[in-house]
């Protein structure tokens, strides 16, 4: 019988922790950390860490453990949070995984996700490739070869640089994958450097196409339920965009109370001391977090004045970010997570199986309602489902669960037929090499209805001709 996992998803400042923590108190449950931030020691504002208070006494792991020097990827989650679980299934304990790190959880809901050896330990690449790579990029341009021969040697922060013809370093190697394995560049943006990189990295350690693994990976998963590592309930906490939004700039006010600026200068003292040379990257380790980068000119600053405006303007960027990563965190969840959760109840339904993954969303826009919409129906759906009950319709919550549980549908629908495949919109395209890329299917046709892709299918407005202007207005004065 598959070990019972509990999840808990959702944007940032949504009530993740407190839904987490509430369950994990009613239920004999200890909370695993999914949020790549908060693995750190340390920087517990800018992290947004649950405060002590806030755990009311539920061991939180996989929290505040690592030096910050250190990185932390999926491979990592995935060895601890799974050594966390079995340990926790033998002493009857129940593990509540909660996190913005999607992709986490993502991973640890659907089995064979990982390529094997895929881990940060791998970036370190053997200085000579698989002989199969050399036969696999043969068929590129002379220029490309010697490009994709220096792989090892590419680092993240040069991903923007331009050769002499004024391509950027990202865009190239898109091209590279795009012509040596199209299924898998066609999944990635063409900025997404790490993806883009790490799927070249791929062919060069096992001389093997990621797509050619991953369909490998595909053809064992026979039986629908083996690709679900336990039985799942996950929990969507939902706020409507709107209020997220103003809830968003309340949080980022409130840490400047809490201490953020000590620990914006704490972090810059230890850029400094870990920096060996060059700018530092930001989208690497404890400096990924936001709130950081965007300070960058106050540190830059020569008196107290410009330094008061930097500190402002990196607040408004701060919150900026803030949105624009709760934004993306709603995105993976509506793009990816619950279309592929209900394109695998889909699938086991097909073959008689019952579903070992199930997805509820809690609506917690209104705070005052907390009890009601969140802990309450949460709660409930829990005890029904660690008894083996039979379990209720996720759309039957509320007329919001309803219209995003019928559109994530459409795009489980979407996906399964199109493969998360990317698709490029060149009318609304203006740079080459940052194009306007979307999700095939649905998307993509969400785009093209949209107000800011018909503004440019719209035709321009012509001036009429001065005869024209005379015409009209010699009628007009008859």
């Amino acid at each position: 019988m598959k070990k019972s996992v509990i999840s808990v998803i959702g944007s940032t400042a949504t009530g993740k922790s407190d839904l987490a923590v509430h369950l994990a108190k009613l239920f004999k449950g200890e909370v695993i950390n999914a949020d790549s931030m908060q693995v750190y020691k340390g920087l517990d504002v800018i992290t947004n860490k649950i405060s002590e208070s806030d755990k009311r006494g539920v061991n939180h792991h996989l929290m505040s453990f690592l030096d910050r020097d250190k990185e932390y990827a999926i491979p990592h989650f995935m060895a601890d949070s799974t050594s966390l679980i079995n340990s926790m299934a033998e002493n009857d304990i129940l593990p509540v995984v909660a996190g913005g790190t999607h992709y986490y959880i993502h991973h640890l809901l659907f089995a064979n996700k990982l390529i094997k050896n895929e881990s940060p330990a791998s970036r370190s690449l053997p200085d000579v490739p698989s002989p199969s790579y050399v036969d696999i990029i043969s068929v590129l341009s002379e220029n490309d070869q010697k490009l994709a021969m220096k792989l090892p040697e590419i680092n993240e922060a040069d991903y923007d640089a331009s050769d002499e013809r004024g391509v950027p370093l990202y865009a190239r190697l898109h091209s590279i994958l795009s012509q040596i394995d199209p299924p898998a560049a066609s999944r990635w943006h063409i900025r997404d450097f790490r993806k883009v990189k790490r799927s070249l990295e791929i062919i060069w350690e096992h001389g093997k196409r990621r797509s050619d693994i991953e369909n490998e990976q595909k053809a064992q998963q026979d039986d629908s339920l083996l690709q679900t590592r336990y039985k799942n309930l996950v929990f969507w906490v939902y706020t409507d965009p709107e209020v997220l939004s103003k809830r968003l700039e309340r949080r980022v006010e409130k840490m400047t109370e809490q201490g953020l600026l000590n620990e914006i200068e704490e972090m810059r003292a230890l850029e400094n001391e870990f920096r060996v040379g060059g700018e530092q990257d930001y989208t690497r380790g404890i400096f990924q977090a936001i709130g950081y980068k965007e300070f960058d000119a106050y540190f830059k600053a020569t008196n107290s004045q410009d330094r008061d405006v930097a500190f402002k303007n990196g607040l408004e960027l701060m919150k900026i970010a803030t949105r624009q990563y709760a934004t993306k965190q709603l995105k993976w969840i509506q793009n990816k997570l619950i279309p592929e959760i209900l394109a695998h109840q889909e699938s086991a339904q097909k073959v008689g199986n019952p579903s070992s993954v199930y997805v509820y969303m809690v609506d917690s826009s209104d705070i005052s309602q907390w009890d009601e919409r969140v802990t309450k129906p949460a709660s409930e759906i829990l005890e029904k489902f660690l008894k083996d009950d039979t379990l209720p319709d996720p759309r039957s919550y509320s007329e919001t669960a309803n219209k995003l549980f019928a559109k994530q549908s459409l795009q489980a629908v979407s996906n399964a037929e199109r493969g998360y495949r990317k698709v490029i919109c060149e009318v609304c395209t203006t740079d080459p090499h940052n194009p306007v890329m979307l999700g095939e299917g649905l998307e993509y046709e969400n785009h093209l209805r949209s107000k800011a892709h018909k503004a440019k299918t719209r035709p321009k407005a012509t001036r009429p001709s001065d005869a024209e202007i005379a015409r009209l207005r010699a009628l007009k004065n008859r």
